[in-house]
This record gives structure tokens, C-alpha cells and sequence, in this order.
């Protein structure tokens, strides 16, 4: 198996373990929300959704601050051929 198939195996793996215990009404799991048991499934989604968000603003904060600067030299260009 691959690392990534090793990484797959063991989110369901805790998946199967949590739903059998939320099931089953044993330990601190019984009383946790569905949620939680399914998180296994979802959170390492989100985790890489909220990390694609982050870089996709800050690519585009370095864009603007690109464009800002090059706006400057431009301006600065022409007020010197003004003179």
C-alpha cells in the first residue's frame, strides 16, 4: 500500500471504531454528536478546503500589492516626463 492509501485506511478505520462505539453506547463516544463520529470523513476535507482558501488570499493580497507597486512606477514614470 501507498502512503496515501495507509492515510485513507486510517481515517476509516477510526470512522468504523467510532460509529461502533457510538452504536454500541460505549465510553465517551456514546455521547458525543454525530458529527464528531463522522469527522473522520469530512474534517480532513476541510482542513484542505480552509488551506486552499488561506493561499488563494493571500496569492491574491501579493496580485493587488503586485499591481500597486506597478501603478506607482507608472505614475512616478509620468510625473517625471511632466517635468
Amino acid at each position: 500500500m501507498s502512503k496515501s492509501s495507509w492515510g485513507i485506511a486510517l481515517f476509516c478505520l477510526v470512522f468504523v471504531v467510532l460509529v461502533r462505539l457510538k452504536m454500541v453506547g460505549t465510553g465517551v463516544v456514546a455521547s458525543w454528536s454525530w458529527w464528531w463520529v463522522t469527522s473522520p470523513l469530512w474534517l480532513p476535507f476541510s482542513i484542505i478546503g480552509a488551506i486552499a482558501v488561506i493561499r488563494f488570499i493571500v496569492l491574491m493580497v501579493r496580485g493587488i500589492g503586485v499591481i500597486v507597486r506597478l501603478n506607482n512606477l507608472e505614475f512616478q514614470r509620468r510625473y517625471e516626463n511632466e517635468k
